[in-house]
């Protein structure tokens, strides 16, 4: 017999203040079998459990790539063709998005676990209530659909609202596989294994040019995977503190060997790459993790030793990045120009904007200011790109979507001190960070995917239309 998913939010039947060790010990005592799964380290393994039956007295996880609690000969039919489905959704979706971000194969792979889901809940989705995070994700999607329609230039609106339309598919794909415990933390380790591929292949690729192609201290720009490399130290930044997660509570020694070559490799090509804007964004995500560290005593010594790392970064920040010394930082890298231009075009449309998109931004832009020599793609800023895009109303409805993740997320740490709560905590940190970023840029490709599944993740994992 098929097990149901767990919801992660019951890692502990301690309830959601603090847990008395006693109370807990007597209560595993009492606990079925079955209840006792929830009390498992959840990052314990690699892809643990994805659909296994019920486990004896004397069973214990395996940690395997494929380890499950029954063997591949023990499973039914049906056992094993979930499995499958689950584990060639999970590895193929994951390796896609993060190494061909705009692949075909990653199209096909979303619109399978979007349909799949679709099917596996076609009679209960609609009839649970939808709650508040789902309401705010609708509206923000009518409202970028609508700007669709009346852009002033539909037909690029349209291209970039289908790439648009397989990130919200992804979304309501994730919100519900990853309710299943197992399938989500195995999907983070997943993903921060591969993004970990891609830095050592870019530190190698940095190393064997170091000398001859660039020097030490300049500006890596040519060669990072992702492109441009305020992308790349971005998706770091987003990953740290998940990372910083999974590290603390898997028990296996790989594992965390892992996660200790990801944050160390992560740092240095953030260093190497220079993006002031994601050091800036690190920066506010590590102060907003001191300031949740749970208890106080804990807090103000966090607090004390990150305010002494900020003073020596900043009394050597000619060494450590002389970007944030010269001409284009006081003008954001001509940044201002395009702000002050974006402005004057909001003026004119603020309530609904010009439409959606990129490239209908490009064409508006450019028609407006031809004289202007900003080659920019987008706004350069998501506050701004979004009330072009949809005025006031979208960047309502963008504030409404993000601030009630923020606030799922802050909820469930605040009223749970234990893996659930720093999970919560670890991914309002990777929000936070972001956040930031999109102050002065616009995710675009793999980040935006990134971002957009911090809104699934927090779905699961606080509840969303399918709550069990």
């Amino acid at each position: 017999m098929t097990t149901p998913d767990v919801d992660i939010q019951n890692l502990t039947s301690a309830g959601p203040h603090k847990t008395n060790m006693k109370e807990t010990s007597d209560n595993m005592k009492r606990q079925s079998p079955r209840q006792k799964r929830k009390w498992l380290p959840i990052a314990d393994a690699w892809l643990p459990d994805l659909d296994a039956g019920e486990e004896t007295e004397g069973d214990r996880p395996t940690s395997g790539l494929l380890g499950g609690r029954k063997s591949w000969q023990e499973m039914t039919a049906r056992e094993r063709n979930l499995w499958l489905v689950k584990a060639v959704l999970l590895g193929g979706l994951m390796l896609t998005v993060v190494f061909h971000p705009s692949s075909a194969v990653r199209d096909v792979l979303v619109w399978g676990a979007f349909f799949y889901v679709l099917f596996r809940e076609r009679k209960t989705l609609l009839a649970r209530k939808p709650d508040l995070l789902s309401l705010a994700l609708l509206a923000y999607v009518v409202i970028v659909l609508a700007s669709v329609v009346y852009s002033a230039h539909r037909h690029w609106s349209v291209k970039d609202a289908s790439k648009f339309m397989v990130v919200l598919a992804m979304v309501f794909a994730g919100w519900h596989l990853f309710k299943n415990r197992a399938f989500l933390l195995g999907f983070l380790q997943l993903l921060i294994g591969s993004v970990l591929v891609v830095c050592i292949c870019d530190v190698i690729t940095y190393l064997s040019g170091l000398g001859r192609l660039w020097q030490w201290g300049e500006r890596w720009v040519d060669g990072p995977y992702y492109g441009h490399p305020n992308t790349g130290s971005a998706i770091l930044v987003l990953l740290f503190p998940l990372s910083a997660f999974l590290f603390a509570h898997s028990r296996n020694f790989w594992l965390r060997a892992m996660h200790v070559c990801f944050l160390v490799l992560g740092l240095l090509l953030i260093y190497v790459m220079a993006s002031r804007t994601a050091q800036l964004a690190l920066v506010v995500a590590v102060l907003s993790a001191a300031l949740l560290t749970r208890p106080w005593k804990r807090k103000l010594i966090a607090i004390f030793a990150l305010g002494c790392v900020l003073v020596a970064a900043f009394l050597n920040l000619r060494a450590l990045n002389p970007r944030f010394m010269d001409e284009t930082f006081r003008s954001l890298t001509f940044r201002d120009e395009n702000w002050r231009n974006l402005r004057t075009l909001i003026a004119k449309r603020p309530v609904f904007g010009y439409g959606y998109g990129k490239r209908n931004y490009q064409t508006i832009y450019h028609r407006s200011f031809p004289g202007s020599v900003i080659p920019y793609q987008h706004a350069h800023s998501l506050v701004l790109q979004t009330a072009f895009e949809s005025g006031i109303v979208g960047l309502a409805a963008m504030v409404w979507l993000w601030g009630t993740v923020a606030y799922r997320l802050l909820r469930g740490y605040a009223l749970n001190r234990n893996p659930y709560g720093t999970l919560c905590a670890a991914l309002f940190v990777s929000l936070i960070g972001v956040s930031v970023y999109c102050l002065a840029e616009v995710p675009d490709g793999f980040l935006r995917s990134l971002s957009w599944l911090l809104v699934a993740i927090t779905g699961a994992l606080t509840g969303g239309p399918n709550r069990r």
